[in-house]
Parts: C-alpha cells; structure tokens; sequence
C-alpha cells in the first residue's frame, strides 16, 4: 500500500502538468468513445439491415393510371410470402411535407422483419381491422401528438393512432419507417394510393420458393388493371453496406483528426514533463540507474495518468447518465470493441512516451546537472 502511494504521489508531485497531461487524455477518451459509439452504430445499423432482409424476393414495379385497388386485389389467393407495397407517397401534417417512407402491408404468411421498441404492427390483431392504424419509426414518432393517452398521427387529412413505435437502440435503421396495414386504412389513404401513378409491390419470403406466390400476384395485378406496365425482378444478395455511407454521416473523419491531436497535445505534456523531472533523471542515472529502468518507470507514470484520465472520465459519464439523464454515446461492448479501446490506448501511450523515452536516450548526465545549477 506504501509502495503505490509513492508512486502516486511521484506521479502527482508535478500538478500543473498533470492536470493538463489529464485534460489532453480526457478529451482524447471523449473522442475514442465517440469514435467507438460512431462504428458500433453504423455495424449495428448493418446487422438490422441484414437482418430485416429475406431470403427470397421479387420486386415488382407497377405503373398503373386506372385508379383501381390493385393493392387490395393483388393479394387474392395468395397463401405464401409476405407482400408489402413500398415507395408510396403520402402527406404527412404533422411533417408539413410527403414522405415516400411507408410500407403498407398486403398480406402475412409468416414473421414479419420489423423490430419494435414499443408496441405493435397494425394488422397483427383481428380487432386492428377497419381501424386506422399505423406503425412509426422513433424519428417519425416524434411528430406524434398525445390525446387521451394515446398517440396520433395524420395522413392525407386522417387521424391514424400509432401503435407501436419501431427501432432499435443501437442504430437508426428502422427510424423513419411507416408501417400500415392494408386492412387498416382510411378513405382518404387508400384513395390517395389508388390514384397513384407508379409504386412497388416486394413479394418476401424466408422459407418459401416465390414463383407460384409471384404468378398469382402479378395475374391479380393485371386482372385489376390490364393495361397497367409491370416489371419485375428477383433480388439476391445482400445489397450495398451501409457501413460507410454512416461513418461518412456522422463525421467519423473529426473524430479521427481529434484523436491525433490529442495525441499531439499528449507527446507536448510529456515534453514539459521530462523538462520537469530532468534533474532528477540525471541523479538516477548517476546512481546507476539504467535507461531501460527510467523508460519504464515513464510508461508506469504515464500509464497511472491515463487511467486516472479513465477512471474521471467513467465517473463523470456515469454521473451524466445516472443523476442528469443525459446519454453521452450507446456502445454495446464486446470482444471487436474492448480489443479496440485496448489497442487505441497502448497506441496513445506509446506515442507518449516517444519524447521522454528519446531524453534519456540522449541524456548526459554530468552535461544536465551543470547545465541546471
């Protein structure tokens, strides 16, 4: 216990620079995490995106100038596979502006890909049915109003209640997600649908071929509307990573430019350090000590400031989200992330030490104590 309150009041002894060695390292512990929350996010994002994909799917673009319930009669019949129409237009008055971000469910055959925070996707009850309901992602949810403990949404000119609210903590995927059900619709949505000119009807499925589902739709389709213009293509693979396109959304580049020059900030406090303990570098060294010994007992010191940089930096992230209720950043750890923060710091502690270790590299010591009286 005597030994590691020495080396703490050794570390210590030169506040002024200890403070400011901590305020570099707090920062720099700011933009790490930051960076972390940043890449988890942008993964996570990732995986719910590969997640909400199926198996199988048709993608059927639909022209149509007749204004009939293709989309009401496009489901006849069919038994297999999840059918949704997408890329529809609607008003939004809450938003004050058209979103092309709704999905209208068809018809479901088996587990619908949406994950919810809160509540449920309209259609998934008998009782949902003639009702106007909808679905909102947590960026959507936000236009929202509240009236008689219940939330509210207008499209088209009519009140939909929402009833469950999609997402996921981790990532933004599914924010701005619409979700209604076709069975749940008003006059004026499913009129404003109808006399839309061009949408896309996605045939889904994770456990079913698609070719008796996808005849049966586009028959129905025709049998609507026969002069309607169809086409169609079946969609594999995965599709283009979203990874980047994030990273790039959040400024992860600024991140990346602090970092360095908190590491810079760091190498210059350590330069003021050794300026600090030069006198007493020399006398080790002409008591024997060898440079290996005072390059390590630098790296201790160096390494106790930036855990005490850690452990400041927990406790006021701690505070912040226990007594204020703010959320600094949502970082799921795992083995990818803890591997990370251990390879950034070590990275930083390192390029700490470059400056003192190249002092006592060079040190004479007879030339530094004269130099010094």
């Amino acid at each position: 216990m005597n030994i590691i309150k020495r080396i703490i009041q050794n570390v210590f002894r030169y506040r002024l620079t200890a403070c400011f060695f901590i305020i570099g390292q707090l920062i720099m512990y700011v933009t790490i995490f930051g960076a972390l929350g940043i890449y988890n996010k942008a993964y996570q994002k990732e995986a719910d995106r590969l997640a909400a994909l199926y198996k199988n799917r048709i993608e059927m673009s639909v022209v149509s100038l007749n204004k009939s319930d293709i989309l009401s009669a496009c489901t006849d019949g069919v038994t297999e596979g999840n059918i949704r129409a997408k890329k529809v237009g609607l008003y939004y008055t809450e938003r004050k502006s058209s979103t092309v971000a709704p999905e209208i469910i068809l018809a479901v055959n088996e587990e619908l890909p949406y994950v919810m925070e809160s509540g449920r996707i309209p259609g998934t009850s008998e009782e949902d049915y003639g009702k106007r309901l909808v679905a909102l992602g947590r960026s959507q949810y936000r236009y929202a109003y509240e009236e008689n403990g219940k939330h509210y949404v207008t499209f088209e000119n009519e009140t939909y209640e929402v009833t469950g609210v999609i997402g996921n903590e981790g990532s933004d995927y599914s924010d701005n997600m619409i979700v209604f059900d076709n069975r749940c619709l008003g006059d004026n949505v499913r009129k404003a649908v109808n006399e839309m000119k061009e949408y896309t009807i996605a045939i889904d499925s994770n456990t079913e071929e698609l070719n008796d589902t996808y005849k049966k739709v586009y028959n129905n389709v025709y049998g609507a509307d026969i002069n309607c213009a169809i086409e169609s293509r079946s969609v594999s693979g995965n599709g283009q990573s979203t990874v980047e396109k994030t990273l790039q959304k959040e400024n992860i580049r600024i991140n990346k430019v602090v970092y360095i020059f908190c590491i810079l900030n760091c190498m210059l406090m350590s330069e003021f350090w050794i300026i600090e303990r030069n006198k007493e570098f020399a006398i080790k060294r002409t008591y024997g000590f060898g440079q290996l010994r005072l390059i390590g007992g630098i790296a201790r010191d160096i390494l106790i400031l930036g855990v005490a940089s850690l452990v400041i930096y927990v406790l006021v992230h701690l505070f912040a989200a226990g007594v204020l209720g703010i959320k600094l950043y949502t970082i799921s750890w795992n083995l990818r992330l803890i591997a990370s923060v251990l390879f950034i710091n070590l990275t930083a502690l390192v390029c700490t030490i470059i400056v003192p270790v190249y002092r006592i590299m060079k040190m004479n010591p007879a030339v530094t104590l004269e130099d010094m009286e």
